[in-house]
């Protein structure tokens, strides 16, 4: 596995539902852009968001921030922000197998480029089918 890239929006999520932890069991290391952790963590720090701190510490252990080196390629799309256009370069610099993000035009956009994408719903579906915790409404 070469590995997963996250975006802020599952990160905020997940950290809100207390379910960040569990990214760990699914993914051993999730990687983040540095423009995504500022916007999480020292952002969210700043505003007193409880999810931001929960993000933070796990920083060096299931989630590592690194550089997203520069795609040969432009990334754009209508609404496409900096943090997910830097989500999109990481997965593609480090030849991720899957890309946390939830907006649907990111999501369009790393399609485009080969990648695999999950927004967050259902990575909360697969965390809970992966500890058995799943049940179908």
């Amino acid at each position: 596995m070469s590995g997963v890239v996250s975006n802020a929006g599952p990160l905020i999520t997940l950290g809100k539902l207390n379910l960040l932890h569990l990214l760990g069991k699914l993914y051993r290391h999730v990687y983040i852009s540095k423009i995504v952790y500022e916007e999480v963590v020292v952002n969210g720090i700043w505003y007193g968001c409880v999810d931001a701190f929960r993000v933070r510490s796990l920083i060096n252990d299931v989630l590592i921030v690194k550089e997203a080196t520069p795609a040969k390629m432009e990334i754009y799309g209508p609404g496409i922000d900096e943090g997910e256009t830097e989500t999109i370069k990481l997965a593609i610099g480090i030849d991720a197998d899957l890309v946390l993000i939830d907006d649907w035009h990111a999501r369009v956009e790393a399609r485009n480029h080969g990648l695999s994408e999950r927004y967050t719903w259902r990575s909360v579906q697969r965390i809970q089918i992966r500890i058995g915790r799943f049940q179908t409404v």
